[in-house]
């Protein structure tokens, strides 16, 4: 079966927060509750969880910080 990249629903963060519980890679800086801060922090954007899976499994993913309006 291929990659399939993509973005995740928000119904599916908590596929993420497990993805970096058990990735060796991952750190305090991947999780929900750190890019939620950081969105708080910076009120003109949004985090973006862009992941690649095969059959359900996420193999890899990064975190976009996406502006929620138009930047002056």
């Amino acid at each position: 079966m291929p990659f399939i990249t993509r973005r995740l629903g928000k119904n599916e963060l908590m596929a993420w927060e497990d993805f970096v519980i058990t990735s060796p890679q991952a750190t305090l800086f991947h999780t929900l509750e750190w890019n939620r801060m950081i969105s708080e922090t910076d009120i003109g954007s949004s985090p973006e969880y862009i992941i690649s899976e095969i059959d359900g499994v996420i193999l890899g993913g990064i975190t976009l910080h996406v502006s929620k309006g138009k930047v002056e």
